[in-house]
């Protein structure tokens, strides 16, 4: 059978393909059949010689086709390459072979030529689906033999022939059988030494000619081409072997290995190194290239990948104690905590009496293990007593300390702790990037985010952080992959549900692919939060047993115990307490890791059932960003016992927290149920009516029928009375977004702009009739055409709009009514709640509405602390502060205002750390704090100083 080709084919006789064209690639990977069918039937056809091309003028010639070009000798190759130089106009000349001359690549570029290698000419999985018959309509199968075969056509076609004629057969296993055969018969025609240097070339990733032939001969790589060895070019000019896992058979020459294994530590591949060295036997050199490996590159390498590497080094691993320390943080890394405690400790005991950078290092690893026992006062001491003897060339360990002491800070949730974190993560940061560990310091900027910043309720900082992370780079892809789960929780905890769930699923799809399963997991965690928080309890079990049958398992310490408390809340919220308890106990009888979270958990359930227990003790020790779920639990259960007070007191608590944390009802974030029953049983209890306060205009009334597009929060939908429909994603969003963008009604202009830029106004025009009739369809006349453009349909009301003038209300009556200025303001605030066009992050239309309610709602967030300072209420002040803050980074009066409302609460501490951070972003952006700015923190540092 024979592939169609068609989108290659297209390349090679499209009008505007170049003159010489040069296809480069292993034997079966159709060169020659593309060429015929390119060419046509009157060309000249040579194969590996020139021929007339030689010395016949080009404009006598045809079109030529010259196959098995990798035959061609130095002196052929450079006189082709100067005729094809020299070509007159309109000359057409197709070259392919196994591997192309230099000569022939070089000018491949000088004559703008078409050069398509061997991953161009690979087989997709989507040409095998048209090729395959009924029977094999698999994509996974499809992608199993592309994979397997990497893309050789007459492998797969063979295969699928076959399997046409025995559909019993499985055409994977055939395919795989065909590889296999292929390679072994390759072998049988190589001598030893250069069956092991084929061996060497199977088992690296890529390596130049030059040194392939000092491993081997000059003629070494002409050997492999005409044993029917499949090399293949790299874009990097390295050679490698297609299906490289058929001739890793090959055994390896001890001295040869270790010379490539050289080399490759040299260009920066030290795992394929040791890989290298511990195939050819050379465990010592392994062993050693290993224990040199940068902290940077343990940390980034896949921790399944180290383990399997030390555990090939066998009984070594087991007396170096940097081996034990690489086995422990891969250990960790996988959740086995037990496991890196005991190499761990037989570190210690190895290292006791070696030299003292070695004994330092160990000892921060050993002051991991007692916080992990829960012995966390001891951690801390053990971190400060390395510091103090630290001499000051050890970089390394000074980042390691701090990073060290990040840890045990943000162990525990305390406001206090976790900013003395931020201070530890923000030196050990600062130390690994001095010390050129740039990956250890990327994973303190992610541990900060997770550790300090979501606990902290400071949700937008946590965001740019990994936005910034994941736009450098260097990034390696599992760095990636991590930072954008990360991502996805600080979205969850933004109660961004789309926009979390979406990386949710990317994560899992790159985890299934990669075989990860704690991937996986983790973003069936995620997805399962997601699901509690729409209240869909089935979806919600659903990945609770997803994430435990896949990694969550008992020997998973470090993802299991959170994993287990967020289960016990998400069950308790939706009212399945006898589930939510069996987790919880669950949790207990993990390892202490984590107390305060396992604390908090115990607390809400207890709570739900009616023991409320110490509030006061326990909001000492909950993270800012849960105070509000701890005060809201606690007050439904006083109202249960008939505390009426207490819980009318501790329901305002909760709305004036969540406000702090840019939120603005407790329902939205998975707690609908305990809402409505305290409301209910706040409403039911007899007592004086409250005093009703002067009303506030909402503007967002609407009569009954009328339609509300909202687009604040989550995905563009329209309320119509109690029912709510998405808009249909793609242009018909787009549409509603750019009206809403501009007020209400937009131009012709501004739409073919916004959505359809370069077209033709006539044809945008064309297209905006058929996504009005979409939206029609879908939605009702939320738009219709105007004059010159479209605007809103009769009675159609937005909550961006609305927001837009109440906020200027309340902005506009500050001086003349304070009083109402302030209720304005607060509603302004609760309805504007949410992200702005979430689904649109990057259209410039989507951008400047963002930008335009983030400065109305900074406006408001300033107007709010500064009556909230003069009420007395610092807190509020500093909590509203805070929010303005991480929606303008860039203005240095608000770090000072900040400080100076912390110092006012005396936490001098905090407030340092706040100025600390305006001089970070000020350097960031090539400047510096204002002087006094610089005044004020040295005046709180020396009152710190003297107070202590």
């Amino acid at each position: 059978m024979r592939f169609a080709r068609t989108s290659l084919l297209a390349r090679l006789t499209s009008p505007d393909a170049p003159g010489f064209i040069a296809l480069e690639g292993p034997s079966g990977t159709g060169k020659s059949w593309l060429l015929r069918k390119a060419a046509g039937s009157d060309v000249l056809r040579l194969r590996g010689e020139l021929g007339p091309l030689a010395d016949k003028p080009l404009d006598e010639l045809p079109p030529v086709i010259l196959d098995d070009a990798h035959l061609l000798d130095a002196e052929s190759a450079t006189l082709l390459a100067e005729r094809i130089e020299d070509a007159p106009e309109g000359t057409r000349i197709l070259v392919a072979g196994r591997l192309l001359p230099d000569a022939i690549l070089e000018v491949v570029q000088l004559v703008d030529g078409l050069m398509i290698d061997a991953s161009a000419l690979a087989v997709t999985p989507e040409e095998v689906l048209e090729e395959a018959p009924p029977h094999m309509q698999s994509e996974i199968v499809a992608e199993r033999m592309v994979e397997i075969t990497d893309g050789n056509v007459r492998v797969i076609a063979t295969a699928l022939d076959q399997c046409r004629r025995d559909p019993t057969a499985d055409p994977v296993a055939v395919a795989s059988r065909i590889v296999r055969a292929g390679a072994a018969a390759a072998q049988q025609r190589l001598d030893p030494p250069d069956n092991s240097t084929l061996g060497l070339l199977a088992r690296s990733s890529g390596i130049d000619r030059q040194v392939l032939e000092s491993l081997g001969d000059d003629g070494i790589v002409v050997r492999l081409l005409d044993a029917g060895v499949p090399l293949r070019r790299q874009m990097t000019g390295e050679l490698d072997v297609l299906t490289p896992a058929a001739y890793r058979s090959s055994p390896v020459e001890t001295v040869a290995a270790t010379a490539l294994a050289h080399n490759l530590v040299e260009r920066g591949q030290q795992l394929e190194a040791i890989s290298l060295l511990l195939d050819a036997g050379a465990r010592g050199e392994a062993a050693t290239v290993l224990m040199d490996l940068s902290v940077s590159l343990a940390d980034t390498v896949e921790p399944r990948d180290l383990l399997g590497l030390l555990a090939r080094l066998g009984a070594q691993t087991e007396q170096e104690p940097l081996l034990l320390l690489l086995r422990a943080n891969a250990s960790r890394d996988v959740g086995r905590v037990a496991d890196a405690t005991v190499d761990i400790e037989r570190a210690v005991e190895l290292a006791a009496d070696g030299p003292g950078p070695l004994r330092r290092r160990v000892g921060i690893e050993a002051a991991k293990v007692l916080l992990d026992d829960g012995r966390r006062e001891e951690a801390q001491r053990l971190a400060e007593e390395i510091l103090a003897e630290l001499p000051p060339d050890e970089g390394r360990t000074f980042a390691g300390v701090h990073e060290l002491l990040a840890i045990t800070a943000g162990a525990t949730d305390s406001r206090d702790d976790l900013q003395r974190a931020a201070e530890h993560y923000s030196l050990a940061i600062s130390a690994w990037e001095g010390c050129g560990e740039f990956a250890m310091a990327r994973t303190c900027r992610r541990d900060l985010v997770i550790v300090v910043l979501v606990p902290l309720g400071r949700l937008d900082e946590a965001l740019a952080q990994l936005g910034h992370l994941l736009a450098t780079p260097e990034l390696s892809d599992a760095e990636r992959t991590w930072t954008v789960l990360f991502e996805g929780f600080v979205l969850l905890n933004a109660n961004r549900l789309e926009s979390a769930e979406s990386r949710f699923v990317r994560v899992a799809e790159v985890g299934r692919a990669h075989e990860n399963p704690r991937l996986v997991a983790a973003a069936a965690w995620g997805r399962m939060v997601v699901s509690a928080r729409r209240e869909d309890l089935d979806a919600t079990l659903r990945w609770i047993t997803t994430a435990e049958n896949t990694a969550m398992t008992d020997a998973d310490d470090v993802l299991g115990v959170p994993f287990l408390c967020d289960v016990t809340a998400a069950l308790g919220a939706l009212g399945e307490l006898e589930l939510a308890g069996r987790y919880l106990a669950r949790a207990h009888a993990r390892r202490d890791l984590y107390p305060d979270q396992l604390a908090l958990a115990n607390f809400l359930y207890h709570a739900r059932l009616g023991d409320v227990g110490d509030v006061d003790e326990q909001l000492r020790h909950t993270a800012p960003a849960e105070v509000w779920r701890v005060q809201l639990v606690a007050a439904t259960a006083a109202a249960r016992s008939g505390d009426l007070d207490t819980a009318r007191r501790l329901a305002t608590e909760c709305d004036r927290t969540l406000l702090g944390l840019g939120f603005s009802d407790a329902a939205l974030l998975g707690e609908r149920r305990t809402v409505e029953e305290l409301q209910g049983l706040l409403q039911r209890s007899v007592g004086p009516a409250p005093v009703t306060d002067i009303p506030v205009p909402r503007p967002w009334a609407q009569a009954a029928g009328a339609l509300r597009v909202c687009v604040i929060g989550g995905t563009m939908t329209v309320q119509h009375d109690d029912v709510e429909e998405p808009i249909p994603p793609g242009n018909p969003q787009r549409l509603v977004g750019v009206v809403v963008a501009h007020g209400g009604s937009a131009s012709f202009d501004q739409l073919s702009e916004a959505i359809w830029p370069g077209e033709e106004v006539e044809t945008s025009r064309t297209r905006l009739r058929n996504v009005l009739l979409r939206l029609r369809r879908a939605v009702g006349d939320v738009v219709v055409r105007s004059g010159s453009g479209v605007r809103f349909g009769a009675g159609v009301t937005c909550d961006l709009i609305q927001f837009e003038r109440l906020a200027v209300d309340a902005l506009s009556a500050a001086r003349a009514d304070p009083e109402m200025a302030g209720r304005l303001a607060a509603e302004a605030v609760r309805a504007g709640e949410g992200a702005v066009f979430a689904d649109f992050e990057y259209e410039e239309w989507a951008i400047a509405a963002r930008r335009a309610a983030e400065q109305r709602m900074i406006d408001l967030f300033d107007l709010l602390s500064v009556q909230a300072e003069d009420d007395g209420d610092l807190q509020m002040a500093q909590a509203l502060a805070e929010r303005a803050l991480r929606l303008d980074r860039h203005t240095d009066s608000r770090y000072l205002r900040l400080a100076e409302l912390l110092a006012r609460q005396d936490r001098a501490a905090a407030a340092i750390a706040v100025l600390d951070e305006g001089a970070e972003v000020a350097r960031e952006i090539g400047g510096a704090l204002p002087p006094e700015v610089t005044t004020r923190r040295n005046s709180l540092l020396n009152k710190g100083a003297v107070t202590g």
